[in-house]
């Protein structure tokens, strides 16, 4: 049984991201689909919030397996056998997904594999996902609600104000201003130029952005840090 998903947060923004996911669950020409976003932001909480909605009325078996870099080929196997009500006479030790037991494809459309990662290069690359979908920060309203569970202190005339700006604090990012920065503490080597430098930036924010450290804002001047970060 998926454990219910304790602390959920019925906001806007990760509903919306939520239906998109159950929406390409239901497309049959997508078999492999993946969640990214950096650690603690909520990927594992989303997606059993997916398979409570889904199990039962999308789909008729529903599991979820835990891979660290250490896989355990032969428990998700069990598992998967497990919830099926299947017995594996013989462990496979290979990492391929067939070989796991989860079939998917042309042949088994109606076998849907939903991954989470912080990398979007492990799914797009690494498991050839065929859709990705990235959790976003909690746009302002969001943010302050979530903030005030801190207790009703937070909403007290002395502290009101500064709450305030802590619950905003992570949307500070300024390309502009951090180029500048990096070009007058020298921190890139061989960088003569104003455009070299901006450059430079941009992939190394590009970079970062991949590996969910940091998101994308709402103009291409600025960029989003998660309050985790």
């Amino acid at each position: 049984m998926v454990p219910p998903a304790k602390g959920y947060e019925e906001f806007e923004s990760r509903t919306s991201v939520l239906n998109e996911i159950i929406e390409a669950l239901i497309d049959n020409s997508v078999s492999v689909i993946g969640v990214h976003a950096m650690d603690g932001i909520g990927k594992t909480t989303l997606v059993k919030k997916i398979t409570r909605k889904v199990k039962g009325k999308l789909f008729d078996s529903v599991f979820i397996a835990t891979l660290t870099q250490a896989i355990d080929i032969e428990k998700i196997q069990n598992r998967i056998a497990e919830l099926l009500g299947l017995k594996f006479e013989e462990q496979s030790a290979h990492i391929d997904i067939e070989e796991v037991g989860i079939p998917f494809g042309n042949e088994h459309k109606s076998c849907e594999l939903l991954l989470t990662s912080r990398e979007l290069s492990v799914l797009t690359n690494g498991m050839d996902a065929k859709k990705h979908f990235s959790i976003r920060l909690l746009n302002e309203k969001e943010a302050w609600d979530l903030f005030k569970k801190a207790g009703d202190c937070v909403e007290s005339f002395s502290l009101k104000p500064i709450a305030t700006e802590v619950a905003k604090k992570c949307h500070n990012g300024l390309i502009e201003k951090l180029m500048r920065y990096i070009v007058g503490l020298g921190l890139f080597g061989g960088v003569n130029t104003m455009e070299e430098a901006r450059n430079k930036v941009l992939t190394v924010i590009a970079n970062l952005k991949v590996s969910s450290l940091l998101l994308d804002s709402d103009d291409d001047e600025h960029f989003d840090i998660y309050d985790v970060v």
